[in-house]
C-alpha cells in the first residue's frame, strides 16, 4: 500500500510506499515492458515510463511520481504500476 498525496513541486502526485522499500531497478522495467508500458527514460536509478495519459517517474526507493493534475487518473495508473513495483522490492 502506498500513500498518495499531490506533490507540491510539480503539477501532479506522488507515491510513497509504506513500508519504504528499495526496488530491483531492471526487475522493474522488464515486468513494465511486459505489461505494455514504454519507458521514456531509464536512467537506473529512475525509470520513466507511460501508459496511457499519464507518465510517471519511478524511484529506486520505491516511490513514484504520477504527472497528472486528476486524483483519479493518478489512482488508477499507481493500481497499475502497483504491482509490479511490489514484485521489483529487494528483500
Amino acid at each position: 500500500m502506498a500513500l498518495l498525496r499531490p506533490c507540491s513541486t510539480s503539477a501532479g502526485f506522488t507515491a510513497t510506499p509504506e513500508p519504504p522499500r528499495r526496488t530491483d531497478m531492471a526487475r522493474l522495467k522488464k515486468g513494465l515492458l511486459a505489461a505494455g508500458f514504454v519507458v521514456v527514460v531509464d536512467a537506473r536509478i529512475i525509470l520513466i515510463v507511460k501508459k496511457g495519459a499519464v507518465e510517471s517517474s519511478l524511484y529506486d526507493d520505491g516511490k513514484a511520481l504520477l504527472k497528472t493534475t486528476d486524483r483519479e487518473a493518478a489512482e488508477r495508473a499507481y493500481a497499475d504500476l502497483e504491482p509490479h513495483i511490489a514484485a521489483a522490492a529487494l528483500p
